[in-house]
């Protein structure tokens, strides 16, 4: 059974960082070997007790873009599978030996991403614009019609969430430089990398992370002075990652995928600053009468903005900062 490394990065946010390594270390139905890394830049308690104990290792920094975090963490595993982990969610009892699972039973296997329950802190189910299907039964092999593949699993938005993700250490020890760079769509990174290695790529409904979602950060009041700054940073990062994409080798359509993400996401950061919702609706329109490639994740996040901006340029910015909790890594 293959080792299994869980990658847990941690910045600013030390009151979830408890929840998630407890997460962890109550994983049921064990019976292979797993190392618990945290990367974090402050002291913890909780965590730096288990680390004297040997329980989990740490690496302190001193901060930089979480790319470097997740590059840290990866040199200093020594699974042969790597489940990563932000500091503000949690694995299921079983999300272990069912990656463990997966791997063993396909040599294969390059990635495996998993679904997941949404939920607020409260534990109440996330619903309206949360409560969507996180995860299909997928398996993306080159030899089997890769294209149609590929291209269900961005409409189905599966690629999203590095909580979902595990991926063969293998994958990110030879782009070590590239994912230092990065400040965010660390999702997407992996999901590049994993298209271009010529493996097979699984995606399972099973929902074996929960994601949180802060409640506090949806106040009415705070979507004018965080939305536009958290979506511009939205933005920037897919960008950036997705250019990563385009220098990747022309295996099961990386290069075609990263070119259309990358399209959609620089009209996005375009249409940050709208003067007013006419203006909204006027470049979104003018967007959907030139582009020859929309991507069902596109549409599914733009079209309730158009419609939001037909009445209110406040309602299209909460509708923005919704996506982007709702998509972000």
């Amino acid at each position: 059974m293959p080792q299994i490394s869980v990658i847990i990065v941690a910045s600013r946010r030390r009151q979830y960082l408890e929840r998630s390594v407890r997460s962890v270390l109550a994983q049921t139905g064990e019976g292979g070997p797993l190392e618990v890394v945290v990367v974090k830049d402050f002291a913890d308690e909780f965590v730096d007790g288990l680390a004297n104990a040997g329980k989990v290792v740490t690496i302190d920094l001193a901060g930089g873009p979480v790319g470097d975090y997740l590059a840290r963490g990866v040199s200093a595993a020594h699974g042969d599978v790597i489940s990563f982990l932000d500091d503000d969610d949690a694995f299921e009892p079983s999300k272990i030996s069912r990656v463990r699972r997966a791997f063993a039973e396909d040599p294969g296997t390059v990635y495996f991403h998993n679904g997941m329950n949404l939920r607020y802190d409260s534990q109440q189910r996330a619903r309206g614009l949360f409560h969507q299907r996180t995860g299909r039964d997928l398996v993306i092999d080159p030899r089997n019609h890769p294209s149609a593949a590929v291209d269900r699993a961005l409409s189905l938005s599966l690629p999203i969430n590095l909580s979902s993700v595990s991926v063969r250490r293998s994958l990110l020890l030879n782009q070590l430089g590239a994912l230092r760079e990065i400040t965010g769509s660390t999702d997407f990174f992996c999901f590049y990398q994993a298209l271009s290695s010529g493996m097979r790529l699984r995606f399972t409904s099973e929902q074996l992370t929960t994601y949180y979602i802060h409640a506090s950060a949806l106040r009415p009041k705070q979507i004018d002075q965080e939305a536009i700054r958290l979506f511009d940073r939205l933005s920037r990062d897919q960008i950036h990652v997705h250019s990563m994409g385009l220098r990747l080798p022309e295996s099961v359509g990386a290069r075609r995928v990263a070119r259309s993400m990358f399209t959609e996401f620089q009209f996005l950061a375009v249409n940050l600053h709208p003067r007013s919702r006419r203006e909204l609706v006027r470049r979104y329109s003018e967007f959907l009468s030139s582009s020859l490639t929309l991507r069902p994740i596109f549409v599914a996040l733009a079209t309730p903005i158009l419609v939001a901006g037909l009445f209110s340029r406040r309602l299209a910015l909460q509708f923005l900062f919704v996506g982007r909790q709702v998509i972000q890594d």
